[in-house]
């Protein structure tokens, strides 16, 4: 009889807590994920953390979920809770309004918003999931160095017209000099020491050497033109370009202007952009196709 007793009291008390705080009464749920409007009704929130390898923001067919990725909850600036996902993760018995974050290591950004605010009526349950790429991976880039070597050497003069062929693409592209000139490149001589002399008092001529080293790397077939790179800021709308789009944009900004000191309104974007080519041609940026 006093067992009864205890059991009732406990459940009671357990009532108290989910109807006036419901934000510690949580439940994480390891299970199957479904398609968005395919899940079971919970009331709360839920969703998943998926490997969006398109880096679209949507979930497309074949793109995995992850496990063991840390989404958070908050309530204005305080943390309300903690969970790891599995194939789902699910708060359960929240209601109101609420900020739910993933949480990335190193080497990985979000192709969605990594915090979203939603607000969840009582009794209903709001999806959001987040859309995750792993960047770093090897995309064949070849830096200045290279370039500048013997081994670049053989590379630009190992076809069947010499160093022509480069030379001649490189100066299709608004390269610059420190001065802001435009350079044209007559020699492999001539390139190499335009190359090692580069700086950064003309972010211009610093853009124009890492824009040549990308140039070289895709027409030696190192990096694929389609191949996705992580460049924030260089591109409204979005982090992530493809390399054929980056070299795009660096040849435009140069043809726009090609002497950018410090000072200059445009050199920041030169230099984001220059970042960018820089971190491709070391292989950093590269967005892996799987996680």
């Amino acid at each position: 009889m006093r067992k009864n007793a205890l059991i009732m009291l406990a459940g009671f008390m357990l009532a108290i807590v989910l109807v006036y705080n419901p934000v510690c009464a949580y439940i994480w749920v390891d299970e199957p994920w479904q398609p968005a409007g395919q899940e079971p009704a919970k009331p709360g929130i839920s969703g998943c953390v998926f490997y969006d390898s398109n880096v679209n923001g949507v979930r497309d067919a074949g793109e995995p979920v992850l496990s063991n990725i840390r989404v958070e909850l908050w309530v204005g600036e305080d943390r309300a809770t903690l969970t790891s996902t599995g194939s789902t993760y699910t708060f359960y018995n929240a209601w109101g309004e609420y900020t739910v974050k993933v949480v990335l290591a190193k080497n990985w950004a979000s192709t969605s918003p990594q915090a979203v605010t939603v607000k969840v009526e009582q009794g209903d349950t709001v999806i959001s999931d987040f859309g995750v790429v792993r960047i770093g991976c090897y995309g064949g880039g070849h830096t200045l160095g290279f370039w500048s070597s013997k081994n670049g050497e053989t590379q630009i003069k190992d076809n069947p017209g010499g160093e022509s062929t480069e030379l001649t693409m490189l100066c299709s592209l608004n390269l610059r000099t420190q001065d802001g000139d435009y350079f044209e490149p007559g020699s492999y001589s001539e390139l190499r020491s335009w190359l090692l002399s580069a700086n950064a008092v003309n972010m211009a001529y610093m853009l124009s050497v890492q824009l040549a080293a990308m140039a070289l790397n895709v027409e030696a077939g190192f990096v694929r033109g389609d191949a996705v790179v992580y460049a924030p800021g260089v591109k409204p709308g979005t982090d992530f370009l493809t390399i054929n789009e980056l070299i795009d944009r660096a040849n435009y900004s140069l043809g726009l202007d090609g002497d950018t000191p410090s000072g200059d309104p445009y050199r920041v974007y030169q230099e984001l952009i220059k970042n960018a080519l820089d971190a491709a041609n070391n292989n950093l940026n590269f967005v892996c196709p799987l996680p």
